[in-house]
C-alpha cells in the first residue's frame, strides 16, 4: 500500500493558496501512518514551534494512541477509562486511512504530528524532561514553524 504522495501540481497549488499546513510534514506523517503496524518506524525530527524546539521521533498517530493507551492502562483511575478513548481515536484514524486508500473519501492528510521520546528545548535551560526518556507529544502541523530531520542531544 503506497502512501498518497502529493503531485508536483498539488504542492504548487498548496503553496499558491498560502497553505498553513506543511505538505512535507503531512506526507511524512501519512507515510508513517500507511506503514503502521507492519513497521513501527520513527523518524528523528526537531520541530520549531512557538519559540521552542521539540525533538523526538515522528511516529504514526495510530502508534501514538497505542502507546498512550498502554500508559493510561497502567495509571491509577480514571486513566484506564481514558485508555478506551485513545483506542477509539486510533481506530478512527485507521478507518479514515483505509477509506482514503480505497478512494472512498478524500485523501488522508494529517493535521497533527505525533512524537515519542519528545524533549523540549528552551534557550539557556536543560531539556524538559531532563531524564533519558522523553514523552509522547502531539501538536498541530499548522503550529510548526520549521522542521529538521535528525536528532538533538544536550551535551554538557
Amino acid at each position: 500500500m503506497a502512501p498518497n504522495v502529493p503531485t508536483e501540481e498539488d504542492l504548487h497549488r498548496a503553496w499558491q493558496r498560502g497553505s498553513t499546513q506543511d505538505k512535507f510534514l503531512q506526507t511524512l506523517s501519512n507515510m508513517l501512518e500507511q506503514m503502521y503496524p507492519a513497521s513501527q518506524l520513527g523518524v528523528h525530527v526537531i520541530l520549531s514551534t512557538g519559540g521552542i524546539l521539540v525533538a523526538g521521533q515522528l511516529i504514526s498517530a495510530q502508534w501514538y494512541f497505542d502507546q498512550l493507551g498502554q500508559q493510561m492502562a497502567k495509571a491509577p483511575a480514571p486513566a484506564p477509562a481514558l485508555g478506551k478513548i485513545t483506542d477509539r481515536f486510533r481506530d478512527a484514524i485507521k478507518t479514515a486511512l483505509e477509506a482514503s486508500n480505497k478512494g472512498e473519501n478524500a485523501q488522508y492528510d494529517p493535521n497533527f504530528v505525533h512524537l515519542k521520546d519528545a524533549k523540549f528545548y528552551v534557550p539557556g535551560q536543560q531539556p524538559i524532561p531532563s531524564n533519558q526518556e522523553g514523552v509522547l507529544w502531539r501538536g498541530r502541523i499548522s503550529a510548526v514553524d520549521g522542521v529538521t530531520i535528525g536528532g538533538l542531544s544536550a551535551q554538557p
